[in-house]
């Protein structure tokens, strides 16, 4: 069988994290050819793809509001001439618009919506409304073709396909992210008091919202906890306005902005708790990685979270963004050792439900059943 996977590049990012641990995976437990490509040359994955079949074909497609949307696809449409691929799946949502252009029959596609797309209905120019009404009615008329089957990475996710795409249950597959269990395998944990370190994984955006933290940081500093750290590993948008804001609070000395690493794993291992801030999340990557490394997480309790998270027993989940509450959780677990080693053990426990082994075996049905249910 001959996948294709469509991705608008390979910059740091959950869905292009699990994009090459999917190919990985495929390339070790099973005997298809693989290809990977992108619209771009951006590539912050070399340490990852250095084995991988990728090819660049910049390609591009923009709704119009008068009916003929402008597409660049000579070069996409030359490659899928060549390689013949059985299934195209999807990732991202330029990807999508890209994939779902010119579609082929005798070709499978999967779409696999890493978070949600909600484009503006309401708000913005006449033209931007308009052009966002005409994505949602294509994506909804292009899904519902019998050769199409939607991943969605969790429930929550689902519901919203459901809403406000309109795919039907049928089409949707829920299949939860997964990770390296062998790179993200840590021992139980304890937590000795004289330095506290709390840690977060995440591009800083918006959404990822890490300015909830710093104020944290800087409530738990009014408290006189003078022992608590906080490391912040991502690059975006965010960045300076965060630094701002720690030089503002004082808390130079307490924060440190690693950027992006390769090794994730290695900071997470030598950390105490996760601290996750989210004002909407599909599904949390970095908790499951986090988890995998013994870590409790407290998270703010968005999206699909409550999927990894069981409230008290691996994790504490925060409602309402309090963040005194935040920082009584915090100081809980610094304070009762017994507790803290009692969710180590428990969140590692849950992560052997996210191998990459079992999630592959699992694409690969789905893959199957599809080219199965064409013939």
């Amino acid at each position: 069988m001959k996948i294709l996977h469509v991705i608008p590049s390979l910059e740091k990012g959950g869905a292009e994290r699990i994009l090459l641990d999917i190919v990985h995976g495929f390339k070790k437990y099973f005997h298809h050819e693989i290809k990977i490509l992108t619209f771009s040359e951006a590539n912050n994955f070399t340490f990852l793809t250095k084995d991988l079949d990728i090819t660049v074909c910049p390609s591009k497609v923009i709704p119009s509001i008068i009916g003929k949307n402008q597409a660049n696809l000579s070069q996409y449409l030359q490659f899928l001439d060549s390689f013949k691929p059985d299934i195209i799946h999807s990732h991202l949502f330029e990807a999508e618009l890209v994939t779902r252009e010119i579609m082929n029959p005798s070709i499978s596609y999967f779409s696999h919506w890493h978070g949600l797309y909600k484009p503006s209905l309401s708000s913005g120019s006449i033209k931007t409304r308009i052009q966002n009404r005409l994505v949602m009615k294509s994506l909804k008329r292009k899904y519902s073709q019998s050769n199409s089957k939607i991943i969605s990475i969790s429930e929550f996710v689902k519901k919203h396909l459901n809403k406000q795409v309109c795919v039907p249950g049928k089409k949707i597959v829920v299949l939860r992210n997964a990770i390296d269990l062998q790179r993200f395998n840590g021992a139980v944990k304890k937590i000795f008091a004289e330095k506290i370190k709390l840690i977060q994984v995440g591009s800083l955006s918006e959404a990822k919202a890490q300015e909830f933290l710093i104020d944290v940081l800087f409530e738990l500093q009014k408290r006189g906890n003078k022992n608590i750290f906080l490391e912040i590993i991502g690059e975006g948008p965010k960045k300076e306005s965060l630094l701002q804001r720690v030089k503002e609070k004082k808390l130079s000395d307490f924060v440190t902005f690693h950027g992006n690493v390769n090794n994730p794993e290695h900071y997470l291992l030598n950390a105490d708790i996760y601290v996750h801030s989210p004002v909407r999340e599909g599904l949390g990557l970095s908790i499951m990685e986090s988890m995998a490394c013994g870590l409790p997480v407290i998270s703010t309790d968005v999206g699909g979270i409550p999927e990894l998270i069981e409230n008290s027993i691996t994790g504490f989940l925060i409602k309402d963004r309090s963040v005194n509450l935040f920082c009584d959780q915090i100081i809980r677990l610094i304070n009762d050792v017994d507790l803290y080693q009692k969710m180590s053990i428990k969140a590692i426990k849950k992560s052997k439900e996210f191998g990459i082994e079992e999630y592959c075996n699992k694409l690969n049905a789905i893959y199957l059943e599809m080219a199965n249910s064409k013939n």
